[in-house]
C-alpha cells in the first residue's frame, strides 16, 4: 500500500504504537518508551479522529502509560546490575 506524505505519518505512528505496546508486553521498557512517544508525537497530528479511528481515546489511553514508564525507568537503572555481574577468575 502505497500513501502520500500526509497519510504516511498517520501509519508510521500507528505502527510505532503498536510496536511500543508490543515492546511493553515484551519486557523492553526502553524500547516501548520511545515508540510510544514517536508514535503518539506523529499521531497528534490527526486528532481527534482519523480514517474512524478514535485517536484521541488511543492517545489519551498511551500517555499515563509513557508517564508511568518515565517513572519506571528513572526510579530503576538498568545498569544497577552491572557491578554485579561475576568476574571470572583463572587459577594460577
Amino acid at each position: 500500500m502505497e500513501s502520500d506524505g500526509e497519510e504516511r505519518l498517520f501509519f508510521q505512528g500507528m505502527v510505532q504504537v503498536s510496536v511500543g505496546c508490543y515492546y511493553l508486553i515484551s519486557g523492553n521498557f526502553r524500547g516501548s518508551l520511545s515508540q510510544l512517544k514517536k508514535g503518539t508525537k506523529k499521531l497528534r497530528s490527526y486528532l481527534p479522529s482519523h480514517r474512524d479511528i478514535d485517536l484521541e481515546n488511543l492517545v489519551n489511553i498511551i500517555e499515563p502509560i509513557i508517564q508511568e514508564l518515565n517513572d519506571f525507568i528513572s526510579e530503576h537503572d538498568p545498569q544497577m546490575f552491572r557491578n554485579k555481574i561475576p568476574k571470572i577468575k583463572l587459577n594460577d
